[in-house]
């Protein structure tokens, strides 16, 4: 595993990252597509919590397309994808939560109150 920690914003570097064990719902990108149901609201939530931050990212793989499949942490203790299951923004992905270390956390902030997805 491969750790990246980053200022993206100091060097205007994005990653196209994916989260193990999560599906979050898609935001529109342009005018021509539509969001999913609480997409938009997934994306302001992680833009207002994680852009232009101190983060670390622990890299697992990748996939097809060139995007890092890996886990974020913001002040190297928040998990992204774990927040973003209790805050109801994002609901688990069985198959590829099965292998992670912290799959039961993922489970435990699924049943959170704010969970609406």
């Amino acid at each position: 595993m491969q750790v990246i920690s980053s200022i993206v914003s100091l060097y205007s570097t994005s990653y196209n990252q994916i989260a193990p064990g999560i599906r979050a719902p898609k935001a529109a990108r342009n005018t021509g597509e539509k969001s999913e149901p609480y997409g938009t609201e997934a994306l302001a939530f992680a833009t207002r919590r994680y852009l232009q931050r101190d983060v670390e990212f622990e890299v697992e793989s990748a996939d097809k397309a060139g995007g890092f499949i890996g886990s974020l942490f913001v002040n190297k203790t928040e998990n992204a994808a774990l927040t973003l299951v209790k805050e109801g923004l994002a609901s688990i992905h069985d198959y590829s939560a099965e292998g992670l270390s912290w799959a039961r956390q993922l489970r435990e902030a699924e049943v959170g109150p704010f969970n609406i997805l």
